[in-house]
């Protein structure tokens, strides 16, 4: 409904205005009526999600700063918020990201993740069906992508040791725990995840978040 405006006549004292009872009920319905924004209330955080509540600028990071979390998990940042997240779980990889993601009612839901303190740019998103999360993937941009990088069978490709231990020479390694390489300014960088079933052919044992070559051997 519109909001009711008190009628006040047409000059001082002409009796045509509401009465003080009239006016006062009209008064008290624009902050009934749930139509308007008067009857609501503002919301009480950045991130506060009641149902109805107003918003103002800023609110979820929208028209201003995006919202600062420490450790908290990222599957928790699905509202559309704009978040700057430290020290967080369930990220790409370690270090500080921009979030921004949402869910529908049905489980289903997006998120793109940024990082913000790295010398090279790595962007990342999933995907939420039935309420699981998809593996973080890269998106490939004129910062990060080279042409001969490539998920094939059989072709050498310089790895980063994602494991957490060694890795010895001529051993199978999964390919969720590798990560392809990029190089920037000529130094190499981890992106992205791979996927099926590796093999070492560096000639050597690898230790930790170190390179080397590696060939996929099945899917």
């Amino acid at each position: 409904m519109a909001i009711n405006t008190i009628g006040v006549g047409t000059t001082a004292e002409d009796n045509t205005g509401d009465t003080p009872r009239t006016g006062i009920m009209k008064h008290n319905a624009n902050f009934t009526d749930p139509a308007n924004a008067a009857a609501r209330l503002m919301q009480t955080s950045p991130t506060d999600t009641a149902a109805g509540r107003v918003m103002a600028v800023g609110a979820f990071g929208l028209g201003g700063t995006a919202v600062s979390v420490d450790a908290v998990s990222a599957d928790t940042l699905t509202d559309g918020a704009n978040y700057y997240l430290t020290n967080g779980i369930n990220t790409p990889e370690a270090g500080t990201w921009m979030i921004r993601g949402s869910v529908v009612s049905v489980g289903r839901g997006y998120q793109e993740a940024h990082s913000v303190n790295l010398a090279t740019v790595n962007s990342f998103e999933r995907f939420q069906n039935g309420g699981t999360w998809s593996a973080w993937q890269p998106v490939y941009t004129g910062a990060n992508y080279q042409p001969e990088i490539n998920d094939g069978m059989n072709v050498a490709q310089l790895m980063y040791n994602n494991t957490g231990g060694s890795v010895g020479n001529g051993a199978s390694i999964a390919g969720p725990s590798l990560r392809f390489t990029y190089f920037t300014g000529g130094v190499p960088s981890p992106v992205g995840v791979a996927s099926g079933t590796w093999k070492n052919v560096g000639g050597a044992t690898y230790a930790d978040n170190e390179f080397f070559l590696a060939t996929k051997v099945s899917n």
